[in-house]
């Protein structure tokens, strides 16, 4: 429990503190994961498995879906 607490915390800090410069101005992004860091994909796979796995599955079972395929940001459902 520890952990998950800890990863809580730095997942936290790592969202909070996007910064980003743009014509020589220092600008805070307020929402959402910065574009091309390291970090956002790591937490956007987490947050797309977690929504996979607590919402999408009942809904693929429920209307009898055959195929359902997700690569990075694509999805493809038969």
């Amino acid at each position: 429990m520890k952990q998950k607490h800890d990863l809580i915390n730095i997942f936290g800090l790592i969202i909070n503190q996007n910064y980003f410069c743009l014509n020589g101005a220092l600008f805070r992004q307020m929402e959402g994961l910065a574009m091309e860091a390291p970090s956002s994909a790591v937490l956007s796979e987490i947050f797309l498995q977690h929504i996979e796995h607590n919402y999408v599955m009942e809904i693929l079972i429920t209307n009898y879906v055959l195929r359902y395929v997700r690569s990075v940001d694509h999805t493809l459902i038969v």
